[in-house]
């Protein structure tokens, strides 16, 4: 199975979101909420650890949430 690495644009990307105090699973379950989609237990869980995406990298964050998909509701995603 191939590792996840993280490029320099998704680097970036977390640098400039911990710069400026964003959340990230913070902004996707504002999207999510806002599209409607209401969120379970592992959706929670994923959230959690997006928001610690700049503490544990992105690669490690990744590795965390597609193993949440593998232990928890997906709402059909695979």
């Amino acid at each position: 199975e191939a590792s996840f690495e993280a490029s320099k644009h998704e680097q970036d990307l977390a640098a400039l979101a911990s710069q400026h105090g964003i959340a990230w699973g913070d902004m996707l379950a504002a999207a999510t909420k806002a599209l409607g989609i209401k969120p379970c237990k592992s959706c929670e869980q994923r959230r959690l650890i997006m928001n610690r995406v700049s503490e544990i990298g992105v690669a490690k964050a990744f590795e965390l949430i597609k193993e949440s998909f593998r232990k928890g509701e997906s709402h059909g995603i695979k």
